[in-house]
Protein backbone atom coordinates (compact mmCIF):
# COMPACT_ATOMS: atom_id res chain seq x y z
CA UNK A 1 0.00 0.00 0.00
CA UNK A 2 2.73 2.57 0.68
CA UNK A 3 4.59 1.65 -2.40
CA UNK A 4 1.29 1.97 -4.39
CA UNK A 5 0.57 5.61 -2.63
CA UNK A 6 3.99 6.87 -3.10
CA UNK A 7 3.70 5.78 -6.96
CA UNK A 8 0.62 7.92 -7.37
CA UNK A 9 2.01 10.84 -5.16
CA UNK A 10 5.19 11.18 -7.18
CA UNK A 11 3.60 11.23 -10.36
CA UNK A 12 4.75 14.65 -12.25
CA UNK A 13 2.11 16.38 -12.96
CA UNK A 14 0.91 16.39 -9.34
CA UNK A 15 3.15 19.20 -8.70
CA UNK A 16 3.81 20.96 -11.87
CA UNK A 17 4.41 24.52 -11.41
CA UNK A 18 1.57 26.80 -12.45
CA UNK A 19 -2.06 26.96 -11.04
CA UNK A 20 -2.71 25.89 -7.57
CA UNK A 21 -6.10 24.79 -8.17
CA UNK A 22 -7.15 21.32 -7.20
CA UNK A 23 -6.56 19.39 -10.71
CA UNK A 24 -7.48 16.13 -11.31
CA UNK A 25 -3.83 14.80 -10.92
CA UNK A 26 -4.71 16.44 -6.83
CA UNK A 27 -8.01 14.72 -7.00
CA UNK A 28 -6.50 11.09 -7.80
CA UNK A 29 -4.21 11.50 -5.08
CA UNK A 30 -6.82 12.28 -2.55
CA UNK A 31 -9.25 9.60 -4.08
CA UNK A 32 -6.52 7.04 -3.61
CA UNK A 33 -5.98 7.51 -0.40
CA UNK A 34 -9.80 7.09 0.27
CA UNK A 35 -10.22 4.30 -1.38
CA UNK A 36 -7.31 2.15 0.14
CA UNK A 37 -8.78 3.77 3.84
CA UNK A 38 -12.44 3.00 2.81
CA UNK A 39 -11.78 -0.74 2.07
CA UNK A 40 -9.29 -1.45 4.71
CA UNK A 41 -9.84 -4.13 7.05
CA UNK A 42 -9.58 -3.72 10.85
CA UNK A 43 -6.85 -1.06 10.98
CA UNK A 44 -6.98 0.94 13.86
CA UNK A 45 -8.64 0.62 17.43
CA UNK A 46 -11.32 1.98 16.60
CA UNK A 47 -12.07 0.37 13.54
CA UNK A 48 -14.79 -1.95 14.77
CA UNK A 49 -17.11 1.03 16.46
CA UNK A 50 -16.81 3.23 13.24
CA UNK A 51 -17.77 -0.06 11.37
CA UNK A 52 -20.87 -0.76 13.96
CA UNK A 53 -21.82 2.95 13.83
CA UNK A 54 -22.00 2.94 9.70
CA UNK A 55 -23.89 -0.15 9.40
CA UNK A 56 -27.78 0.22 8.47
CA UNK A 57 -28.80 -0.53 11.84
CA UNK A 58 -31.94 1.29 13.81
CA UNK A 59 -30.11 1.13 17.18
CA UNK A 60 -27.81 4.06 15.34
CA UNK A 61 -30.70 6.56 15.06
CA UNK A 62 -30.35 7.96 18.36
CA UNK A 63 -27.04 9.39 18.35
CA UNK A 64 -28.09 13.04 18.10
CA UNK A 65 -28.47 13.62 21.82
CA UNK A 66 -24.40 13.84 22.12
CA UNK A 67 -24.69 17.39 20.11
CA UNK A 68 -22.22 16.74 18.23
CA UNK A 69 -24.69 16.99 14.86
CA UNK A 70 -22.87 16.55 12.23
CA UNK A 71 -20.99 13.32 12.73
CA UNK A 72 -24.21 11.92 13.60
CA UNK A 73 -26.30 13.58 10.96
CA UNK A 74 -23.58 12.04 8.44
CA UNK A 75 -24.15 8.97 10.34
CA UNK A 76 -27.66 9.09 10.43
CA UNK A 77 -28.17 10.03 6.53
CA UNK A 78 -25.53 7.51 5.62
CA UNK A 79 -27.69 4.26 6.94
CA UNK A 80 -30.46 5.94 5.83
CA UNK A 81 -29.71 5.36 2.85
CA UNK A 82 -28.44 1.92 3.35
CA UNK A 83 -24.96 2.77 2.17
CA UNK A 84 -22.37 -0.18 2.79
CA UNK A 85 -20.05 1.02 5.53
CA UNK A 86 -17.03 0.91 3.45
CA UNK A 87 -18.63 4.40 1.91
CA UNK A 88 -18.87 5.85 5.24
CA UNK A 89 -15.47 5.21 5.70
CA UNK A 90 -14.36 6.54 2.52
CA UNK A 91 -16.02 9.45 2.30
CA UNK A 92 -14.61 10.14 5.80
CA UNK A 93 -11.01 9.48 4.67
CA UNK A 94 -11.15 11.91 1.38
CA UNK A 95 -12.44 14.40 3.50
CA UNK A 96 -9.36 14.10 6.02
CA UNK A 97 -6.73 13.57 2.85
CA UNK A 98 -8.93 16.86 1.10
CA UNK A 99 -8.25 19.29 3.96
CA UNK A 100 -4.60 18.09 4.20
CA UNK A 101 -4.41 18.39 0.53
CA UNK A 102 -6.57 21.79 0.39
CA UNK A 103 -3.53 23.21 2.95
CA UNK A 104 -0.59 22.41 0.72
CA UNK A 105 -1.88 22.69 -2.70
CA UNK A 106 0.22 25.98 -2.76
CA UNK A 107 3.44 23.32 -1.71
CA UNK A 108 2.47 20.59 -3.51
CA UNK A 109 5.81 19.13 -3.56
CA UNK A 110 5.74 18.36 -0.15
CA UNK A 111 3.08 16.22 -1.07
CA UNK A 112 6.17 13.83 -3.34
CA UNK A 113 7.47 12.74 0.64
CA UNK A 114 4.06 13.40 2.87
CA UNK A 115 3.07 8.79 2.27
CA UNK A 116 6.37 8.01 3.57
CA UNK A 117 6.33 10.13 6.67
CA UNK A 118 2.04 9.49 6.95
CA UNK A 119 2.47 5.27 6.89
CA UNK A 120 5.77 5.04 8.14
CA UNK A 121 4.63 6.23 11.65
CA UNK A 122 1.41 6.72 13.71
CA UNK A 123 -0.11 9.13 11.90
CA UNK A 124 -2.30 6.66 9.50
CA UNK A 125 -3.28 4.49 12.19
CA UNK A 126 -4.85 7.45 14.25
CA UNK A 127 -5.86 8.91 11.30
CA UNK A 128 -8.10 5.46 10.99
CA UNK A 129 -8.56 5.39 14.36
CA UNK A 130 -9.64 8.36 16.00
CA UNK A 131 -11.27 9.33 12.83
CA UNK A 132 -13.77 11.65 13.99
CA UNK A 133 -11.61 13.74 15.80
CA UNK A 134 -8.95 14.07 12.99
CA UNK A 135 -10.98 14.83 10.66
CA UNK A 136 -11.80 18.14 12.88
CA UNK A 137 -7.79 18.11 13.28
CA UNK A 138 -7.59 18.16 9.52
CA UNK A 139 -9.89 20.82 8.75
CA UNK A 140 -8.06 23.07 11.50
CA UNK A 141 -5.17 22.55 9.62
CA UNK A 142 -6.14 23.68 6.86
CA UNK A 143 -8.16 26.55 9.25
CA UNK A 144 -5.07 27.76 10.36
CA UNK A 145 -4.23 29.92 7.20
CA UNK A 146 -6.64 31.81 8.97
CA UNK A 147 -4.45 32.75 11.85
CA UNK A 148 -1.69 33.60 9.73
CA UNK A 149 -3.80 36.03 7.62
CA UNK A 150 -5.88 37.09 10.64
CA UNK A 151 -8.86 36.37 9.54
CA UNK A 152 -10.66 35.59 13.02
CA UNK A 153 -14.29 35.42 11.28
CA UNK A 154 -13.12 32.43 9.34
CA UNK A 155 -11.06 30.89 12.00
CA UNK A 156 -14.13 30.68 14.38
CA UNK A 157 -16.19 29.35 11.48
CA UNK A 158 -14.12 26.57 10.93
CA UNK A 159 -13.83 25.51 14.52
CA UNK A 160 -17.07 26.06 15.01
CA UNK A 161 -18.25 23.52 12.53
CA UNK A 162 -15.99 21.42 14.40
CA UNK A 163 -17.23 21.69 17.83
CA UNK A 164 -20.42 19.46 15.83
CA UNK A 165 -17.50 17.07 14.90
CA UNK A 166 -15.93 16.80 18.07
CA UNK A 167 -16.62 18.73 20.94
CA UNK A 168 -12.83 18.73 21.53
CA UNK A 169 -11.88 21.37 19.15
CA UNK A 170 -12.75 23.83 21.75
CA UNK A 171 -9.00 23.14 23.25
CA UNK A 172 -8.00 25.47 19.46
CA UNK A 173 -10.00 28.58 21.06
CA UNK A 174 -6.77 30.41 22.14
CA UNK A 175 -4.44 29.65 19.46
CA UNK A 176 -5.69 32.01 17.06
CA UNK A 177 -3.51 34.85 19.00
CA UNK A 178 -0.73 33.19 18.95
CA UNK A 179 1.76 35.80 16.65
CA UNK A 180 2.72 35.65 13.85
CA UNK A 181 6.38 36.92 14.61
CA UNK A 182 7.95 34.40 16.51
CA UNK A 183 10.18 32.32 14.90
CA UNK A 184 11.11 29.04 17.12
CA UNK A 185 12.87 27.62 14.09
CA UNK A 186 15.72 29.60 14.16
CA UNK A 187 16.29 28.89 18.26
CA UNK A 188 17.63 25.29 17.67
CA UNK A 189 19.86 25.17 20.76
CA UNK A 190 16.28 26.19 22.65
CA UNK A 191 14.00 24.24 21.18
CA UNK A 192 16.26 20.89 21.84
CA UNK A 193 16.73 22.07 25.57
CA UNK A 194 12.74 22.32 26.09
CA UNK A 195 12.01 19.18 23.83
CA UNK A 196 14.43 16.91 26.33
CA UNK A 197 13.22 18.35 29.10
CA UNK A 198 9.73 17.32 28.23
CA UNK A 199 10.91 13.78 27.26
CA UNK A 200 12.34 13.79 30.65
CA UNK A 201 9.57 15.14 32.83
CA UNK A 202 7.43 12.69 30.21
CA UNK A 203 9.06 9.29 31.42
CA UNK A 204 8.92 10.98 35.37
CA UNK A 205 5.69 9.50 37.96
CA UNK A 206 2.11 11.16 36.81
CA UNK A 207 2.25 14.66 37.58
CA UNK A 208 -0.16 15.47 40.72
CA UNK A 209 -0.86 18.71 39.00
CA UNK A 210 -2.96 17.50 36.82
CA UNK A 211 -5.01 14.56 38.96
CA UNK A 212 -6.39 18.02 40.63
CA UNK A 213 -9.13 18.85 37.48
CA UNK A 214 -8.93 16.10 35.16
CA UNK A 215 -12.00 14.65 35.25
CA UNK A 216 -13.34 18.16 34.85
CA UNK A 217 -11.06 19.21 31.87
CA UNK A 218 -11.90 15.98 30.08
CA UNK A 219 -15.40 16.33 29.71
CA UNK A 220 -14.96 20.40 29.33
CA UNK A 221 -12.95 19.38 26.17
CA UNK A 222 -15.41 16.41 24.51
CA UNK A 223 -13.84 13.27 26.31
CA UNK A 224 -16.71 12.44 29.18
CA UNK A 225 -16.60 9.40 27.67
CA UNK A 226 -13.23 8.81 29.22
CA UNK A 227 -14.04 9.55 32.49
CA UNK A 228 -14.31 6.19 34.12
CA UNK A 229 -10.67 5.71 32.84
CA UNK A 230 -9.55 9.27 34.00
CA UNK A 231 -11.15 7.99 37.97
CA UNK A 232 -8.72 4.67 37.33
CA UNK A 233 -5.89 7.16 37.01
CA UNK A 234 -6.76 9.43 39.57
CA UNK A 235 -7.23 6.60 42.45
CA UNK A 236 -3.85 4.77 41.23
CA UNK A 237 -5.25 2.59 38.58
CA UNK A 238 -2.52 1.49 36.21
CA UNK A 239 -1.93 3.99 33.32
CA UNK A 240 -1.75 3.25 29.48
CA UNK A 241 2.34 4.68 29.96
CA UNK A 242 3.82 4.88 26.50
CA UNK A 243 6.27 2.15 26.06
CA UNK A 244 10.41 3.49 25.35
CA UNK A 245 10.18 1.05 22.38
CA UNK A 246 10.97 1.41 18.58
CA UNK A 247 7.59 3.38 18.19
CA UNK A 248 8.45 5.55 20.61
CA UNK A 249 12.24 6.23 19.58
CA UNK A 250 11.13 6.74 15.95
CA UNK A 251 8.31 9.49 17.00
CA UNK A 252 10.72 11.06 18.91
CA UNK A 253 14.13 10.63 16.18
CA UNK A 254 10.96 12.62 13.85
CA UNK A 255 10.88 15.47 16.28
CA UNK A 256 14.68 16.12 16.93
CA UNK A 257 15.03 15.96 12.86
CA UNK A 258 12.48 18.76 12.55
CA UNK A 259 14.30 20.95 15.11
CA UNK A 260 17.28 20.27 13.80
CA UNK A 261 16.47 21.39 10.36
CA UNK A 262 14.65 24.12 11.02
CA UNK A 263 16.86 26.92 10.51
CA UNK A 264 18.28 25.70 6.94
CA UNK A 265 14.21 24.80 6.64
CA UNK A 266 13.32 28.59 7.13
CA UNK A 267 15.98 29.72 5.05
CA UNK A 268 14.91 27.44 2.18
CA UNK A 269 10.98 27.72 2.51
CA UNK A 270 10.41 30.74 4.93
CA UNK A 271 9.64 32.93 1.98
CA UNK A 272 7.78 30.95 -0.02
CA UNK A 273 5.29 28.84 2.59
CA UNK A 274 3.83 31.59 3.86
CA UNK A 275 2.79 29.87 7.28
CA UNK A 276 6.13 28.72 7.93
CA UNK A 277 6.76 29.86 11.25
CA UNK A 278 3.27 28.42 12.32
CA UNK A 279 3.59 25.58 11.21
CA UNK A 280 6.86 25.02 13.19
CA UNK A 281 5.62 26.45 16.27
CA UNK A 282 2.80 23.83 16.19
CA UNK A 283 4.39 21.37 15.46
CA UNK A 284 7.32 22.13 18.14
CA UNK A 285 4.30 22.32 20.24
CA UNK A 286 2.70 18.59 19.28
CA UNK A 287 6.25 17.58 20.00
CA UNK A 288 6.92 18.91 23.67
CA UNK A 289 3.23 18.14 24.96
CA UNK A 290 3.27 14.45 23.44
CA UNK A 291 6.46 13.36 25.20
CA UNK A 292 5.40 15.52 27.95
CA UNK A 293 2.07 13.46 28.54
CA UNK A 294 3.26 10.23 27.47
CA UNK A 295 3.57 8.57 31.21
CA UNK A 296 0.09 10.08 31.33
CA UNK A 297 -3.36 8.29 30.27
CA UNK A 298 -4.13 8.28 26.69
CA UNK A 299 -7.18 10.78 27.37
CA UNK A 300 -3.86 13.36 27.58
CA UNK A 301 -2.18 12.36 25.26
CA UNK A 302 -5.29 12.19 22.28
CA UNK A 303 -5.76 16.52 22.66
CA UNK A 304 -2.14 16.84 21.00
CA UNK A 305 -2.80 14.63 17.72
CA UNK A 306 -4.74 18.72 16.18
CA UNK A 307 -1.28 19.71 16.08
CA UNK A 308 0.15 16.16 14.85
CA UNK A 309 0.01 16.87 11.17
CA UNK A 310 2.34 20.12 11.34
CA UNK A 311 5.26 17.64 12.63
CA UNK A 312 4.45 15.70 9.73
CA UNK A 313 4.39 18.16 7.27
CA UNK A 314 7.49 19.27 8.68
CA UNK A 315 9.55 16.02 8.52
CA UNK A 316 7.84 16.03 5.04
CA UNK A 317 9.23 19.30 4.17
CA UNK A 318 13.33 17.67 5.15
CA UNK A 319 12.76 14.84 3.61
CA UNK A 320 12.08 16.73 0.37
CA UNK A 321 15.02 19.05 1.18
CA UNK A 322 17.03 16.66 1.22
CA UNK A 323 15.96 14.41 -1.64
CA UNK A 324 16.28 18.02 -3.76
CA UNK A 325 19.72 18.05 -2.61
CA UNK A 326 20.33 14.35 -3.08
CA UNK A 327 23.53 14.15 -4.84
CA UNK A 328 24.95 15.32 -1.25
CA UNK A 329 22.29 14.17 1.15
CA UNK A 330 21.44 11.20 -0.08
CA UNK A 331 22.57 9.15 2.11
CA UNK A 332 21.48 11.16 4.55
CA UNK A 333 18.10 10.82 3.05
CA UNK A 334 17.93 7.32 3.41
CA UNK A 335 18.41 7.14 7.08
CA UNK A 336 16.39 9.81 7.85
CA UNK A 337 13.43 7.83 5.85
CA UNK A 338 14.48 4.38 7.64
CA UNK A 339 14.26 6.57 11.47
CA UNK A 340 10.78 7.63 9.86
CA UNK A 341 9.56 3.67 8.75
CA UNK A 342 11.69 1.44 11.81
CA UNK A 343 8.39 1.82 13.84
CA UNK A 344 5.94 0.86 10.81
CA UNK A 345 6.45 -3.27 11.27
CA UNK A 346 6.63 -3.00 15.08
CA UNK A 347 2.85 -0.64 14.80
CA UNK A 348 1.56 -4.00 12.54
CA UNK A 349 2.99 -6.56 15.19
CA UNK A 350 1.46 -4.45 18.25
CA UNK A 351 -1.70 -3.72 16.71
CA UNK A 352 -2.49 -6.99 15.68
CA UNK A 353 -1.70 -8.75 19.23
CA UNK A 354 -1.01 -11.83 17.84
CA UNK A 355 2.38 -13.67 18.20
CA UNK A 356 3.27 -14.96 15.49
CA UNK A 357 1.18 -11.87 14.13
CA UNK A 358 -0.74 -12.17 10.89
CA UNK A 359 -0.09 -9.28 8.00
CA UNK A 360 -3.64 -10.26 6.93
CA UNK A 361 -5.01 -7.63 9.85
CA UNK A 362 -4.04 -5.45 7.10
CA UNK A 363 -5.51 -6.58 4.08
CA UNK A 364 -8.70 -5.07 2.29
CA UNK A 365 -12.35 -5.82 3.16
CA UNK A 366 -12.31 -7.42 -0.31
CA UNK A 367 -11.03 -10.31 1.20
CA UNK A 368 -12.03 -10.68 4.76
CA UNK A 369 -15.62 -10.41 5.89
Amino acid sequence: MLIMYFLVSRYRPLVSEGSNKLNKYLFSYIIFFAIISGTRWCVGADYWAYRTQLSNSPDNYVYFENKEYLWYAFLWLHNKLGLHFSIGLSIVSFLQMFFLVKALKEYRYILLTLPFVLFANFFYWEMMNGMRQILAACIMFYASRFIYERKIYQYYSFLLICFFIHHSVLLLVPFYFIPNNIALANKRVICIIIFVGSVIIGRAPQFQAISDYASILTMFIGYDNYTDRVKDFLSDAPVEMRSLGPMYISLMAMCIISILYGPKLRIVYGKTIKQFDLWFNLSFIFSCSYFLFSSVDIVFIRPTYYFAFYLLVMVSLVLYYLYSNRNKYGSLYFIIWLICAISMFRDMQKNAAIYPYDLSIYKSILFHN
